[in-house]
């Protein structure tokens, strides 16, 4: 929630909850997406496909009404979504940690930002504020159920595999799993989970980043689940902690110089 931080940094930590990929390695990188998103497919089928050049079929979701203060985003949003989140991470340590050079970070996060965003998208957990989008969050939701992918959201991916970003992220292996790790023991039934979430630094202090928790916080109140995120900035856990989460573990990820934390929010009546 970068508008009410300092300047070091409000964004939660990007990739997080999931262990790295193998550099260059098409079924490692289908695995991790699987386990990032809703989207189910075969691996196999998909490398097939990308193989033969095979027509790329679009499925299209249904968007749900939302209030003025936020909307669900749709492909048309993808662009904006991928600069919002890049710019948003630019300082982010995990994202700093696996792109050093501060020179090339936000174009080649971006790479990152507009693959997963097209997923996140067409599995419905992506949503944003502001005309021009200024703001943008990330919501896993329980039991929701799963999507296709087309051949378009797997190649969406292929400018990440040949980047710098897949060997940063192997290098962040120990961050990323101990992410993993805590998500597992704090969070083990059905929750919300606020994944990314990013304000562009021009709108930062307009209550953006209020509007695209606290509505999730509201349903998941009315569902009676509970709602957990994690960081990588210090700053950032007291923000959460106005919004009804608690620091519940803390981790310092030996060799790296980044500290864990996850926030678990449980159910208010």
């Amino acid at each position: 929630m970068r508008e009410n931080l300092p300047p070091s940094g409000e964004i939660k930590s990007c990739i997080a909850a999931d262990p790295p990929l193998k550099p260059r390695s098409f079924n490692g990188i289908v695995w991790w997406i699987r386990r990032h998103t809703s989207v189910e497919f075969s691996p196999r089928q998909i490398q097939s496909d990308i193989q033969e050049a095979a027509l790329v079929v679009l499925l299209s979701g249904t968007i749900q009404p939302m209030p003025d203060d936020y909307r669900q985003l749709t492909l048309p949003d993808l662009e904006p979504m991928a600069q919002v989140l890049a710019q948003s991470f630019s300082e982010d340590p995990l994202v700093s940690f696996i792109l050093p050079n501060a020179k090339t970070r936000v174009h080649t996060v971006g790479k990152f930002f507009r693959a997963m965003g097209r997923l996140n998208i067409r599995a419905g957990s992506a949503f944003g504020t502001g005309y021009p989008l200024a703001g943008v969050a990330v919501w896993s939701f329980p039991n929701k159920s799963s999507s296709s992918a087309s051949l378009g959201d797997l190649t969406a991916f292929l400018p990440v595999l040949f980047s710098s970003y897949v060997i940063g992220v192997r290098r962040a292996r120990a961050i990323l799993n101990q992410i993993e790790a805590n998500h597992k023991k704090h969070a083990l039934e059905s929750h919300f989970y606020l994944d990314n979430l990013g304000v562009i630094e021009a709108a930062r202090g307009k209550g953006l980043s209020s509007k695209l928790i606290r509505p999730f916080l509201q349903m998941a109140d009315e569902q009676k689940v509970v709602a957990y995120t994690d960081t990588v900035t210090g700053s950032n856990v007291p923000v959460y902690e106005h919004f009804g989460f608690e620091c519940v573990e803390r981790n310092l990820v030996e060799g790296t110089g980044i500290t864990v934390y996850a926030l678990r929010r449980p159910v208010h009546s």
